[in-house]
């Protein structure tokens, strides 16, 4: 008899773990107009963006959406690994839509405008081919090109390369 309990137990309990599972991926992925404005807002774009950039065009198409509003969705998207957060040393963080592939891929920042672009290339991997340091565990890299994007290049009288 109290093997039948334990084994109906068991099955209710994962019964009730599936109904969970089920209602906190329906929470995680909901569609509301103010993560439809930010989407909508990199996608316009094709770049990651600051969160200035993000709330004033979320703002442009949701008016009545606040900076709390736009911060937590933001948080909210690269926990549930919509978003990717990119931050550099010195640049406030940035937000963009993750890469297709899954890849990770370069970014470049404009000298001039402070603009920071991805680019469609996949980044060389290259932690491999350093030297090992004996005082140091290498557990990743980042390449930053950068340099200055066409507009500024035509601004200032340069020609981008």
């Amino acid at each position: 008899m109290n093997r039948k309990i334990f084994f109906a137990a068991r099955q209710f309990v994962r019964f009730v773990a599936t109904i969970i599972e089920d209602k906190m991926a329906t929470v995680r992925k909901r569609s509301t107009r103010q993560r439809k404005a930010i989407l909508e807002v990199l996608e316009e774009f094709g770049r990651p963006l600051a969160f200035d950039e993000i709330f004033n065009g979320a703002k442009e198409r949701c008016p009545g959406i606040g900076e709390r509003t736009v911060f937590r969705n933001l948080s909210e998207m690269v926990d549930e690994m919509e978003l990717a957060r990119v931050h550099y040393p010195g640049q406030p963080n940035r937000y963009e839509l993750p890469s297709p592939t899954g890849s990770h891929h370069l970014h470049f920042i404009c000298r001039v405008c402070n603009q920071v672009y991805s680019l469609p290339f996949e980044t060389p991997d290259l932690k491999d081919s350093i030297p090992k340091h004996p005082d140091f565990v290498y557990e990743g890299e980042e390449v930053i090109l950068f340099g200055h994007c066409r507009e500024c290049g035509t601004s200032t009288g340069g020609t981008p390369s």
